[in-house]
């Protein structure tokens, strides 16, 4: 089963969960403390990106044995920000906008154990490589939430910008010669989704579980910039434009350390579809770069980890 059918199975499983639960409570009571009038949510992120995939980037000239995979970088836990801001009006609706950054990186360093094959060049043995893999995040939303069942169900629809920058950059005997794979990916679209809380809001203790799916409008671009020593001297790129998905489920507790001020923790994910990658384009030209001037390897890329923050209510 694909991961857009997944998340979407976990999206309607959390909705249907949701209503079940959220009309078994008597439509007659009242929450003891009135829906407040807005808030803000201070938090990080604690995520650690998918490991990169697509194969060998540098291997043995001619190719046969792998130097560097893709595989071989392996990217840590490393934390961002989340943070979100909204306002109720009309009884059971209301405004939210929230942000999103991450940026993580990992970096390598090996010599060749025979000519090789790689970043554009190739060479003799025992050639020094250094690369410094990065993976940029940014993610900007805008939700209409409609809220129901005691403000237990919470039904959203929003516009959602999603910046992703992926960029392997390779030295070759330290400054001698550079590949720089960089990959851009702009995605604008809507989502829709659903949250749920456990217990009523007037509850010391809650447990919100939340999910959102999403199509975009994807601009891809990107390739591979070749330097002998700070010189440009050369480049194979191009822009694709397609259609994409992503996906967000998260859980969460809280308490409520006063009236207005909640303390949270919990874990999510967000999971892209089908987006340039570096490690996927480097190991797609291996051989040959200039497959780069038509060609933007794509694949799904997953964030996942813990959050904790703060959100206060007036």
């Amino acid at each position: 089963m694909s991961n857009l059918r997944i998340t979407t199975v976990l999206a309607g499983a959390v909705l249907l969960a949701a209503v079940g639960s959220a009309q078994s409570a008597d439509p007659t009571e009242k929450v003891t403390q009135a829906t407040p009038g807005g808030f803000v949510s201070v938090g990080a992120v604690i995520f650690k990106r998918s490991d990169p995939k697509g194969g060998a980037i540098v291997a043995s000239n001619p190719p046969g044995t792998t130097f560097l995979d893709a595989g071989d970088s392996d990217f840590g836990w490393k934390a961002g920000v989340d943070a979100a801001a909204g306002l109720n009006f009309w009884t059971n609706e209301g405004i939210e906008a929230r942000v999103l950054y991450y940026d993580t990186s990992t970096s390598n360093s090996f010599r060749t154990p025979g000519n090789f094959i790689g970043a554009g060049f190739t060479g003799p043995t025992n050639t020094l490589f250094e690369s410094n893999y990065d993976t940029k995040l940014t993610s900007f939303e805008v939700n209409w939430r409609h809220r129901m069942f005691n403000d237990q169900l919470t039904l959203l629809g929003g516009v959602r910008s999603i910046s992703l920058d992926d960029k392997l950059h390779i030295d070759i005997n330290t400054n001698v010669a550079r590949g720089h794979y960089d990959y851009e990916n702009d995605m604008i679209g809507g989502q829709i989704g659903a949250e749920w809380a456990v217990f009523k809001p007037s509850d010391p203790f809650q447990l919100n579980l939340v999910g959102k799916i999403g199509a975009y409008a994807l601009k891809s671009s990107g390739g591979i910039f070749e330097f002998q020593g700070n010189n440009p001297i050369g480049n194979f790129d191009t822009t694709v434009h397609k259609t994409a998905y992503a996906g967000e489920l998260g859980i969460s507790a809280g308490y409520h350390l006063t009236e207005n001020i909640v303390l949270r923790g919990g874990y999510q994910l967000l999971w892209l579809d089908k987006v340039g990658l570096a490690s996927n384009n480097a190991a797609f030209s291996l051989t040959n770069p200039s497959l780069l001037r038509t060609n933007v390897e794509r694949d799904d890329l997953l964030f996942h980890g813990f959050n904790v923050g703060v959100t206060v209510n007036w």
